[in-house]
């Protein structure tokens, strides 16, 4: 390939020239068409996207809320979305406070059922919510649930009716407990459980089983051996409860998302303090049987706080997960996805974001195989905080390092000196960032500085082709933080790489 272009240019270098300005416009950008996209929705204030599924149109519907759209403080918000993502409708849904739907699911006759919670309607401060709308979207009922004091609904799932999950302060034994709720099909309520002791819970999301039964994911103070584990309860057709497990330690734990594996057992993300060796939270992933008893148990994370949202099993056995990290990325949080294999084992992971908070809640594997993520982004779109979509594929990311500064030696005027503890710079240096593309989807490297009383949103400079390097030779008396970002594909995810240095440039 690369003998032929040296003899094209040879004999045609014009013709060469007009080929690769037609097939690369945007600022000879070596962008890749590989179908990855990410799509931003909202306005001025602040919108957030807490749930995705995938349509029988094969398009997807999410849910969340905003304080941009709607009549009140925070609207419960339904966008429907094109396969491209592109957005074909938005409903909003409350009255003049806060309005939030956590979940959505597409019911039997193509519309749509939402669960979240009210402060504008019900009876009590905050009552869960269900809303049932036709298939654009338009409300035909809602109903509330609560009494005096707080209670909210985290997830739903369609049966003969519609069964919620999620929390109450009103009603059970102890401070507050996971809350079940059985309505009918025009959601009138069948009956309702509480699971709990004499402390707090919390119940997160619900999924029905093979069999028929429920498996609940949530968290709990009551039971097991730390301050916070990880509950695992499954229930039958009428609530019952057939077994409980916990999962943690002495510290702290919290469990976000469970599905039913292929296996016939339970795969369960969240937030671990216990098995991390530091005063942090990492990202847990927890594989059990079909009775709940522990196969393995997995953590990621490394030093700051990560949090895991949702998991997936995907059509080749292994997992995804979705969340966010503080520990690695290109900005304060960035939205996290890991891949693992059937075991837990990490294949690869993403970040996405740039320099502010980026957060996934959700994920799911869509019928073309891809990845669709969705949450929220200060970094990119209208407002303070957009609702966010992304698509992903199925590859290995790629990577970047520092190539100079090294960790631990000393510079003069560019040159390297000696090892010595820290990373030590006096007057000018160029920094030199070499990358591991073999997908070729790098095209340009940021270079941003964090210290004590500042962080870069803007880079400082920007490399648009190998080598990238910066040849920096700013003011500068110091600790900083040097970054290194490679924005890759067109979904938001970047390549990073950072070092610490102590720079005296005066």
């Amino acid at each position: 390939m690369n003998r032929k272009m040296k003899k094209v240019t040879i004999v045609a270098p014009l013709v060469v020239f007009l080929f690769l300005s037609l097939s690369f416009p945007e600022e000879n950008e070596r962008m890749i068409n590989d179908g990855e996209w990410n799509k931003t929705f909202g306005g001025r204030n602040i919108d957030i996207a807490n749930y995705v599924t995938q349509t029988k149109d094969e398009e997807y519907i999410i849910a969340g809320y905003s304080m941009s759209f709607g009549a009140g403080n925070f609207d419960a918000w339904l966008i429907k979305v094109s396969a491209d993502g592109n957005e074909e409708w938005n409903k909003t849904f409350g009255g003049m406070k806060e309005d939030v739907a956590s979940c959505v699911v597409q019911t039997v006759d193509e519309g749509y059922i939402i669960t979240g919670h009210t402060f504008s309607y019900g009876a009590g401060n905050g009552d869960a919510w269900l809303i049932k709308t036709d298939r654009n979207g338009n409300e035909i009922w809602n109903k509330t649930f609560g009494g005096k004091y707080f209670d909210w609904a985290s997830s739903v799932v369609e049966t003969n009716g519609y069964i919620l999950i999620g929390t109450t302060l009103s009603y059970g034994a102890g401070e507050q407990d996971i809350w079940l709720i059985k309505t009918d099909r025009n959601g009138n309520e069948i009956w309702n459980k509480t699971f709990g002791g004499k402390d707090t819970e919390y119940g997160e999301y619900i999924n029905q089983t093979k069999m028929g039964d429920y498996v609940i994911a949530g968290t709990t103070a009551s039971y097991g051996p730390g301050k916070w584990d990880i509950w695992l309860i499954k229930i039958d057709e009428n609530g019952n409860e057939i077994w409980n497990k916990t999962f943690g330690e002495w510290d702290m734990e919290q469990g976000n998302c469970v599905r039913q594996t292929n296996d016939g057992g339970y795969i369960i993300t969240g937030t671990s303090t216990s098995f991390t060796p530091g005063d942090w939270d990492d990202i847990v992933l927890i594989k059990t049987d079909g009775n709940g008893e522990e196969e393995w148990i997995k953590l990621f994370g490394s030093g700051d706080q990560d949090f895991g949202a949702s998991v997936v099993q995907l059509i080749d056995g292994g997992y995804l997960i979705a969340g966010f990290t503080f520990s690695i990325g290109a900005g304060d949080s960035d939205a996290w996805l890991i891949k693992t294999d059937k075991n837990g084992n990490e294949i690869w992971n993403k970040t996405f974001g740039i320099r502010k908070t980026d957060l996934a809640r959700c994920v799911i594997q869509s019928e073309d195989g891809s990845y669709i993520v969705v949450g929220s982004t200060d970094s990119y779109g209208a407002g303070n905080s957009d609702a966010w979509l992304i698509k992903c594929y199925d590859y290995s990311p790629p990577t970047l390092k520092i190539n100079k500064p090294k960790e631990g030696y000393l510079y003069i005027c560019d040159r390297e000196i000696l090892q010595v503890k820290n990373t030590i710079i006096f007057g000018r240096i160029t920094i030199d960032v070499g990358t591991h593309d073999f997908n070729e989807k790098i095209n340009k490297v940021k270079f941003y500085l964090a210290g004590p009383n500042f962080y870069d949103f803007e880079p400082r400079a920007v490399a648009t082709s190998p080598p990238y390097i910066w040849k920096w030779n700013g003011f500068a008396f110091g600790s900083y933080d040097l970054w290194a970002v490679a924005p890759y594909g067109n979904n938001g995810a970047h390549a990073t790489d950072k070092i610490n240095v102590k720079i005296f440039n005066i």
